[in-house]
């Protein structure tokens, strides 16, 4: 075995013959080809969880259909899919947080330059959520607390199986999402710092068949206040949020659940 170091040549495919006179030369025709400089240029999303597993695609230049192919996060390389000449995918693994210069090599040998940068950060976690439940239309403004949330164009929330929704970054430990529209029962809500990898802490948030009011018992009462009211209707939730609201702009007030079609307050 003897190692060479290839010259710089046009692209294309050249015979390697060996020498050990500088006059005769083997004549063999075993063949190495000379291709086009692999160039990174992007990379999607740009940052993921330090447990790994984040899903990326690479877009750039001169990228070859080999065995050999691979993407290198600073000191460590995994392997990468093949997509087109100028795209390819791979998979994270566990690192430290922190940015990693992203390199990509054909042969397994030969890396590009560090140009694009991906950010390893601490994997986000819900641990409570507010409101815990919400009308089925959709709409409730749920905030939820946690750790490692990141103020990023791709902050999303996901409820149960539903598309993801963007969410407002609040502070690193809480995020703000809209619930969307969906049947009653409860879900889980996950929240994701790139769009791609979300928590799974599986917090519930339940979705309510909306509620109506169709009639009081009394109709009437002093503007002192103090008259027990009891409100008659359907789907009526036990909970300790539930509360009945005197006027569009009046204060809420506690209700006693009785049944499902029926509170006083």
């Amino acid at each position: 075995k003897v190692e060479c170091v290839a010259p710089a040549h046009t692209k294309g495919s050249v015979a390697v013959e060996v020498t050990m006179n500088n006059a005769d030369y083997t004549n063999n025709g075993v063949s190495f080809d000379f291709v086009d400089d692999a160039l990174l240029a992007t990379v999607t999303p740009t940052i993921g969880p330090s447990s790994g597993g984040t899903t990326l695609t690479l877009k750039g230049s001169g990228f070859a259909f080999s065995p050999n192919l691979r993407v290198r996060f600073g000191l460590h390389s995994v392997p990468a899919t093949f997509v087109s000449s100028t795209e390819i995918r791979c998979v994270t693994q566990a690192s430290d947080v922190g940015d990693a210069s992203l390199s990509i090599t054909n042969n397994g040998v030969d890396y590009s330059s560090a140009s694009v940068k991906f950010t390893f950060r601490g994997d986000a976690q819900v641990a409570a959520i507010i409101p815990l439940a919400g009308s089925a239309t959709g709409g409730t403004v749920v905030v939820a607390s946690g750790s490692e949330f990141t103020n990023t164009s791709s902050l999303a929330c996901k409820f149960g199986s539903k598309a993801a929704t963007k969410a407002e970054f609040v502070s690193a430990v809480a995020v703000r999402c809209t619930a969307p529209a969906s049947d009653a029962g409860s879900v889980a809500l996950e929240v994701s710092n790139n769009g791609l990898d979300f928590t799974k802490d599986s917090v519930q948030f339940q979705y309510l068949a909306s509620a109506a009011v169709s009639s009081l018992t009394p109709t009437s009462g002093p503007v002192s206040g103090g008259s027990v009211v009891t409100v008659h209707g359907f789907n009526f939730v036990d909970s300790d949020s539930l509360h009945c609201r005197f006027g569009g702009n009046g204060a809420a007030v506690s209700a006693r659940w009785i049944s499902s079609s029926k509170v006083e307050c």
